[in-house]
C-alpha cells in the first residue's frame, strides 16, 4: 500500500491537537480517505508518479478525515433530531451523520478532477 497523502500532525496543524485515541483513529481514516484519492485520480486519468501535487491532496485527505471525525458516534445514523421541553423546541440536520469520507467539488478541483475541458472533432475525413 502507498504511503497516505497526509499523518495525523498534518491533520492537527490545519484543525485543533488530538487525543492519541484520535490520533490512531486518524491514522486509519488518512489511510483510507488517501486510498480514495488515488482512486478517484485513477479513474479521471490522472498520473500522481509524474508532477502531481501532493500539497493538495494533503489538503482535501485532512478536508475529508476531519468531516469524518466531527461527525463522531454520538449520532451514527440520524440526519434530523429534535428536542422539545416545554415551550422550546430546537432542531438539528446533521451534514455527514455516518462520517463517511467524502471529497467536496472544491476540493475534487484542486485535484484536477472533474474539470471541463474543450476539444474540437475534425467533420472532414482525412482524405480532403
Amino acid at each position: 500500500m502507498a504511503d497516505p497523502f497526509a499523518s495525523p500532525d498534518d491533520l492537527a496543524k490545519r484543525w485543533r491537537p488530538l487525543t492519541d485515541a484520535e490520533k490512531t483513529t486518524a491514522e486509519v481514516l488518512l489511510e483510507d480517505a488517501s486510498i480514495e484519492v488515488r482512486a478517484a485520480l485513477k479513474r479521471a486519468g490522472i498520473d500522481t508518479t509524474d508532477d502531481f501535487d501532493t500539497d493538495a491532496a494533503k489538503v482535501v485527505v485532512c478536508g475529508m478525515v476531519k468531516r469524518s471525525m466531527i461527525a463522531g458516534d454520538t449520532a451514527a445514523g440520524v440526519t434530523t433530531a429534535q428536542e422539545t421541553t416545554g415551550p422550546f423546541s430546537r432542531s438539528f440536520t446533521y451534514a455527514n451523520p455516518t462520517g463517511d469520507l467524502y471529497m467536496t467539488k472544491r476540493e475534487r478541483q484542486m485535484l484536477g478532477i472533474g474539470l471541463q475541458t474543450v476539444f474540437t472533432v475534425p467533420m472532414e475525413s482525412a482524405d480532403g
